[in-house]
């Protein structure tokens, strides 16, 4: 085969299973390129593809509008059945149809290779030749994600790119002429080199989209011959090996949960085929983890055949799509093809279950795949002519025998999924809490799943649309069902599994966070048992704290209930949750244990739920499921230095009793509807359960301990640190900046803002603190800005002087139509973030505008809940805007020394742009500012110290 080959096979062998095992595939794909034969027209977008707030979505709903490459300015919803137009939804179909014409010019190459057609031929290489052509006229400039010129990320152009070079490599396999030959040359060097080069410029760390990053730029050097270049990529860091190796968790799952491990195993795959090329197949553990992640999304599958909307998830994402059934067919060709063993009978067992023979097969379900940009479909019926060209290439002839598999309990500690099904799978219950899946996971540890049959009583509602505002009510605490400390959401630690054991009648499943707040441990067991289930919290922590559960959605209280509209008062954070409630009530007089009366009744009798310490049962209108408007939620709240809460969901008991004590006092007493009483207890080996029916007795113990202890771990008051919260590693106390009181009054600063101020602390940003985007420092023009930082009785005061260029910034009332971002993020402007000490959260912060229409004062927009009011004064100066802002000095926390952490963001962006160019960091720059919005954390933050003489007279 040819040099520039991406995949190993048998080109004698497909063509013979084309026209056998698989020509209903090649007829159904063919079909697919009808339109486009005979110099039929190519739905090559014009425009860059663009990402704003409304574009492919239903404005009433936010319903994913369907994609159809042949209709560009009709975009229908699949919920509501309208049909929309507009500039938004035309920007955003160019994504899928850039994608979709990628991915057919490889269609088309297969086809050609395995048939002789010459049609296909043809069509290949035009659609190559015509994207090489305007490859340059889309601008890299104003992407959401990285460096591209198609599309607004720069993972889009990856697999875009992907696609085109596998559609070369298929083509030289085969018989081309020297015209052809000519035209992937020209292709070469018009797309394949400068695309892969303007990746290259790009790293996503251990990403799943940088796994994709990383084959594009693979496979480009391939094409391109260039075998030094891909040698020292493969040994990068966080390069394909290392993706392997470390974005694999032990268990075959990608880090970032079910939904970015299908995606980023699907990068691999095409990644595993290319170190087959290269000679280099994948081997020991890297090879195990791999061949162990195509059954890994299935084993935590819901009784509908859904995926659990984990972390970053869309919500009810059904298996029974093409994609899913590709993924089996791939999966067992890996393993008996390439590794010449027995097909997995999970595998085998699920594609058997999405290859049901008693419904009406859709031939045509692949038609609207853009590449590998996933696109969730409706359930639908399924059978091999689905599919894609990866199964015409790589699938094997036969499909394998049937099994009967369906899942079964399961936990994979280190993905954070442990299950307990029951009744055949119709029961599913599962406790979240692993690995924290990195930035796109969720602060939900320890949350409870609970759905029988359809009927889902307790779920994750999974993540919308990224660039609507609700998005960060789906990435809060108070969205699952999980404990929140003190009104806000988890901080970003792992869980640990305590223990797991199903014993068929009787399982269970034990895990805690250290440090799920800070100073706070938590840990949660649920005991599943016959007709019931047990849920048990503790904390322990080093102060008094609140602590709220997340309860139940389908209940309704009763009429008697006296509720009183209240406000919950969270901490203020926009990721905490409590600002999208509605509605917010507390119930006055709280009879113990609280009982809810689950909607529908059906076979959930009893929720009840009580505590060591005094409860408040809340409730509110809140976002449901995305797409499904908002709908009530109940929680608990109680407070204390430690506690418990426990919560029985019953479907057959007729009593109970809990004793209301902590650690190894706790027990539990339930009596089933057939007389039968279980008393549940903890002990050093495990969950104890006694059981009486009628004069017989015996029991249950429940094992499976990881640790030594059961018990959670104490913390000393004041000493929050050592019980394992997050830590002031990188607290640069040693590096502190001693402020001077300044000689000036705050009126004489009003007066004379913009110059100098003497006995200040002034820092010069350049090159060295700038964070860009696509372009570097020196192509942004050189921005500069001079920042001084002082401090008077009254008042810290920032001065700034930038000089980046002409001021650009959105109208007052101008909304923010890209993303969720707040409006001022994408103008010249400052960002001032100020807290207690590095590594803590930012207390306060503010974004403040040079805006002409308030001179001479700013434009203050304040990005937390407790930032307080800042006096502010700008103006024009030549060639460069000054400002200065003055911040109540009372009002901040400083720390016990008297020292504060402070990071100071100059915002600007160019009169070509929509987004913000680049930033000018006073802590110092380096790296992408994509997505940043107005976020930074204070890990390398300045600390600066007030002199005691202020401190006194504050």
């Amino acid at each position: 085969m040819s040099g520039s080959s991406l995949m190993v096979f048998d080109v004698a062998k497909r063509r013979t299973l084309a026209s056998t095992s698989f020509a209903t595939l090649v007829t159904a794909l063919r079909s697919e390129l009808l339109p486009m034969f005979n110099n039929g027209a190519i739905p090559i977008p014009a425009q860059k593809a663009r990402l704003t707030r409304i574009g492919g979505r239903c404005p009433f709903d936010a319903t994913l509008l369907s994609f159809d490459p042949w209709r560009p300015n009709e975009h229908h919803c699949p919920n509501c059945q309208r049909m929309f137009m507009g500039v938004e939804h035309h920007d955003w179909w160019a994504m899928g149809a850039q994608l979709w014409v990628a991915e057919r010019a490889a269609q088309a190459a297969v086809l050609y290779l395995l048939t002789d057609d010459n049609d296909c031929l043809a069509l290949s290489l035009r659609i190559l030749k015509e994207l090489a052509i305007r490859y340059r006229s889309w601008p890299n400039i104003d992407n959401a994600l990285g460096p591209t010129r198609p599309f607004f990320s720069t993972y889009l152009e990856s697999i875009w790119l992907i696609n085109l070079c596998h559609a070369i490599s298929l083509l030289e396999t085969g018989t081309i002429d020297s015209n052809a030959r000519d035209i992937l040359r020209e292709v070469r060097e018009l797309i394949v080199r400068p695309s892969r080069d303007l990746i290259a410029r790009f790293h996503e760390g251990r990403s799943n989209r940088q796994v994709w990053n990383e084959v594009a730029i693979l496979s480009a050097s391939v094409i391109l011959g260039e075998h030094e270049v891909v040698q020292k990529r493969l040994k990068a860091r966080s390069g394909l090996l290392d993706h392997f190796a470390n974005g694999l968790l032990g268990d075959g799952t990608w880090y970032e949960g079910e939904n970015y491990h299908l995606f980023a195993h699907r990068g691999l795959w095409y990644g595993a085929q290319l170190l087959r090329v290269l000679n280099q197949p994948l081997n020991g553990e890297n090879e195990r983890r791999f061949r162990a992640g195509f059954i890994t999304p299935f084993l935590g599958v819901l009784p509908d055949d859904t995926l659990p909307s984990r972390r970053d998830s869309q919500y009810g994402v059904s298996i029974r799509q093409w994609r899913f059934a590709e993924w089996c067919e791939l999966g067992i060709a890996h393993s008996t093809v390439e590794l010449q063993d027995k097909p997995d009978q999970r595998l085998a067992g699920i594609l058997h279950r999405l290859y049901d023979d008693t419904l009406i097969h859709d031939q045509q379900r692949h038609r609207s795949s853009t590449a590998d940009g996933e696109r969730n479909e409706p359930a639908g019926a399924l059978s091999r002519a689905s599919l894609s060209w990866r199964t015409l290439l790589m699938a094997n002839a036969d499909l394998p025998a049937a099994a009967d598999w369906t899942p079964t309990s399961i936990c994979l500690p280190q993905q954070g999924l442990a299950v307990i099904r029951r009744d055949g799978g119709r029961m599913y219950v599962a406790l979240e809490g692993g690995h924290t899946g990195g930035g796109h996971g969720h602060p939900d540890r320890l949350a409870l799943t609970l759905q029988l049959d359809d009927t889902r009583w307790l779920e994750d509602s999974g993540t919308g649309s990224y660039v609507e505002k609700q998005l960060h009510w789906y990435r809060s605490t108070l969205a699952h069902f999980a404990p929140l400390v003190n009104g806000a959401s988890q901080l970003a630690v792992p869980a640990e599994l305590v223990a797991y054991e199903d014993r068929g009648g009787a399982g269970w499943i034990c895990k805690r966070v250290i440090g799920l707040a800070k100073g706070v441990n938590v840990q949660r067991t649920i005991v599943v048992a016959d007709g019931y289930l047990i849920d048990l919290l503790e904390w322990e922590a080093d102060h008094d704290c609140q602590i709220d559960l997340p309860l139940i959605r389908k209940s309704s209280s009763d009429l008697m209930d006296t509720w009183s509209a209240a406000d919950p008062k969270g901490a203020g954070g926009l990721e905490d949750g409590f600002d999208f409630l509605t509605e917010t009530q507390v119930l006055l007089e709280v009879i113990r244990p609280y009982v809810l009366n689950p909607e529908p009744r059906g076979p959930m009798e009893v929720v009840a739920y009580d505590a060591t310490t005094p409860i408040q049962i809340w409730r509110a209108q809140a976002p449901l499921p995305p797409g499904q408007g908002i709908g009530p939620l109940q929680w608990l709240r109680t407070q204390g230095r430690s506690g418990s809460i426990t919560g029985i969901w019953s479907w057959n008991i007729s009593s109970f009793n809990v004793s209301g004590g902590v650690g190894a006092h706790w027990f539990a007493e339930i009596k089933t509807k057939e007389g039968t009483t279980a008393r549940h207890s903890r002990n050093e080996c495990g969950w104890h359960i006694a059981l009486t029916a009628a004069e017989a007795t015996s029991s249950i113990e429940l094992g499976g301990v990881q640790g030594d202890s059961l018990a959670l771990p104490k913390i000393e008051h004041g000493n929050s640190d050592s019980a394992g919260t997050p830590g002031n590693s990188l607290n640069q106390k040693s590096n502190v900046i001693e402020l001077t009181r300044l000689s000036q009054t705050d009126e004489q600063l009003r007066k004379l803002a913009g110059h100098p101020i003497k006995n200040a602390a002034r820092f010069k940003l350049g090159e060295a603190n700038y964070v860009g985007t696509e372009q570097t420092w020196a192509e942004a023009d050189e921005p500069v800005a001079t920042i001084q930082v002082g401090v008077t009785v009254h008042s810290l005061v920032i001065d700034v002087l930038a000089r980046t260029g002409p001021i650009i910034i959105p109208n007052f009332h101008e909304d923010n139509a890209l993303d969720n971002e707040r409006r001022d993020v994408n103008a010249d402007g400052v960002q001032i973030h100020v807290g207690r000490k590095v590594g803590d959260p930012w207390s306060a912060a503010w974004i403040v505008i040079p805006d002409r229409s308030s001179l001479p004062n700013a434009r203050v927009t304040p990005v937390t809940a407790s930032s307080s009011v800042i006096e502010t004064h700008w103006a024009l100066a030549e060639g460069a805007w000054v400002m200065r802002c003055l911040i109540p000095l009372g009002d901040l926390q400083l720390d016990t020394d008297g020292t504060i952490a402070l990071e100071v963001i100059v915002n600007e962006r160019s009169s070509d742009r929509v987004r913000r160019r680049g930033q000018l960091v006073l802590s110092g720059g380096g790296g992408y500012g994509y997505l940043r919005g107005d976020r930074t954390d204070s890990t390398n933050a300045l600390t600066f110290r007030v002199p005691p003489i202020v401190l006194t007279l504050v």
